[in-house]
C-alpha cells in the first residue's frame, strides 16, 4: 500500500495511464487485505475516471473486475453485477467475469441467469472446475436434476478427484 501511495504522491509525468495503474494497484492492495473496502472502491473510482476518453481497454475491464469482488465481498450485489455487466462489454471472454457474475446472480437467487453464465464460462473453457460446480448446482436448484447430474458427470471425467463433484453425485 505504501508503494502505491508514494508513486501517486510522487506524481509520475502526469500520465493518467501510469495515475491509472497506480490507483488500481492501490485499489486491488486494499481489497487483497479484507478490511478497507470503503478505500478500495473510492480508489477504483479514480482509477477509473483517469480513463477520460472512454477507451475501455483491457485495463479498464479488469479495474471493473476487481472493483466488483470488492462489492461482492460487501454484498452490494447490484453494483458488483453492474461493474461485471461492464467488464464483459468491454471484454467479451473475460471467463473470470461471467464466473463472478454468475457466483453473483446464484447469491440472489437468480439461478437460471447464474446457470447462464457458468455456460457462457464453460464456452470460454470447458474444463473450468468451478462452473461445471456452480452450474451443477444451479441446475439442481432449478429442479433441472438429469443436467446437473450430466455436469457433474462431464466434470468428473476431466477432475476425477474433485471432492466438490463426487459430493454433488
Amino acid at each position: 500500500i505504501s508503494y502505491y501511495e508514494r508513486a501517486i504522491y510522487n506524481k509520475p509525468n502526469g500520465n493518467d495511464d501510469v495515475y491509472q495503474s497506480y490507483y488500481s494497484g492501490l485499489a486491488n492492495a486494499f481489497v487483497k487485505q479484507g478490511q478497507f473496502h470503503a478505500k478500495a472502491l473510492t480508489n477504483f473510482q479514480i482509477s477509473l475516471n483517469l480513463d477520460k476518453d472512454d477507451k475501455f481497454e483491457p485495463r479498464t475491464s479488469k479495474i471493473y473486475f476487481y472493483r466488483s469482488l470488492a462489492y461482492f465481498k460487501q454484498n452490494d450485489l447490484n453494483n458488483c453485477i453492474n461493474d461485471l455487466n461492464n467488464a464483459i462489454a468491454t471484454d467479451e471472454k473475460y471467463k473470470e467475469a461471467f464466473l463472478q457474475r454468475a457466483e453473483a446472480y446464484r447469491k440472489i437467487g437468480k439461478y437460471q441467469d447464474a446457470a447462464h453464465d457458468y455456460t457462457k464460462t464453460l464456452f470460454l473453457d470447458s474444463v473450468y472446475l468451478p462452473a461445471f460446480i456452480g452450474r451443477a448446482e444451479c441446475q439442481m436448484e432449478i429442479g433441472k436434476y438429469s443436467d446437473a447430474i450430466t455436469d457433474i458427470k462431464r466434470g468428473l471425467k476431466t477432475y476425477p478427484a474433485s471432492n466438490e463433484l463426487n459430493f454433488l453425485l
